[in-house]
């Protein structure tokens, strides 16, 4: 997850179930952050204050505080977290959910889930559009990619591309 600065990074340690920091102007490792069993899905709010990152195992997204690198959130109950994104205007977290064959609709300010994307398959890799409201996923066995919209959480269309797709961009 980069930083809006270009030189902030923040990645995802899946075997040791933390999160890294690291400057990139200094080429430097700033900390650890320990948080969960196997940490895998990872993102970073738009005014870069928060990193929100999803332990496979533990079915949770822990929420850390980037200037202390303190947890001050855990999110239960979304099966496997396997990524996260969070909308350019920082109002919406999605969490795709490939064991349940859903995408959890997550509000950043309240940290509250507010509904699913569901029926739609396995999915994989998620992006939101500039517009706040479109969302793009992909949906690994299927070889397919979903266009949903967020407000209903109605599947607009679904396109073939193949190959088992993983990440969304």
């Amino acid at each position: 997850a980069l930083a809006a600065d270009g030189k902030t990074l923040f990645t995802a340690n899946v075997p040791v179930g933390g999160v890294s920091q690291l400057d990139l102007g200094a080429r430097s490792f700033v900390r650890r952050i320990d948080v969960a069993p196997q940490t895998e899905g990872i993102a970073i709010t738009p005014d870069g204050r928060e990193v929100w990152v999803g332990s496979n195992s533990g079915g949770t997204v822990s929420v850390i505080e980037t200037a202390s690198g303190r947890v001050s959130a855990t999110i239960p109950d979304l099966g496997m977290p396997y990524r996260v994104t969070i909308s350019p205007d920082g109002k919406w977290a999605l969490v795709p959910d490939p064991e349940g064959n859903r995408v959890h609709v997550i509000e950043v300010a309240t940290r509250k889930p507010t509904g699913t994307i569901r029926g739609i398959g396995s999915p994989r890799g998620v992006d939101i559009a500039g517009d706040n409201r479109t969302a793009f996923i992909t949906l690994g066995p299927e070889g397919e990619v979903v266009v949903a919209d967020l407000m209903t959480r109605a599947v607009l269309a679904r396109h073939r591309v193949g190959a088992p797709p993983d990440g969304v961009g």
